[in-house]
């Protein structure tokens, strides 16, 4: 379901099912774009925003704003984790406790919880590797 810009008028990107971003003009966003994009990524009782320095830019995306690229086991002494790799190259812990599926798709809270994210292919493939399915439930087994 496609997030959509109130007033219609204003400087607003856009994401697509796959997590290409594209900019106010309708090019896409080059990689270090992203970052800073990313990085600035806000949330308001209307939606997504990227928070610039001329004013916020509206957010409009077709399932969430933000897309899981890659994802890793991280050991460190007796604990693991997995470390997942955001769009825009940032990367954070997946909390377990935020790992959800719909339909074909694995999504998960990131950002303290703030912001939906889901796993394409590539991360999608390699999450699937760590997990357990109990008919509807998850288990992240490491």
């Amino acid at each position: 379901m496609e997030n959509e810009i109130n007033g219609g008028g204003g400087i607003h990107f856009r994401v697509d099912f796959e997590g290409r971003w594209f900019g106010p003009d309708g090019e896409e966003v080059n990689e270090a774009s992203l970052f800073f994009l990313t990085q600035n990524l806000r949330r308001d009782g209307e939606g997504f925003f990227v928070g610039m320095g001329f004013g916020p830019a509206k957010l409009v995306f077709e399932d969430v704003p933000l897309h899981v690229t890659g994802l890793e086991l991280v050991e460190r002494g007796e604990t693991k984790h997995l470390e997942m790799t955001l769009v825009g190259g940032v990367t954070e812990p997946l909390d377990p406790e935020t790992l959800y599926k719909s339909g074909d798709h694995f999504y998960c809270r990131v950002r303290g919880g703030n912001v939906p994210a889901r796993f394409i292919d590539p991360a999608r493939d390699e999450l699937i590797k760590y997990l357990k399915m109990d008919g509807e439930d998850i288990y992240l087994v490491l």
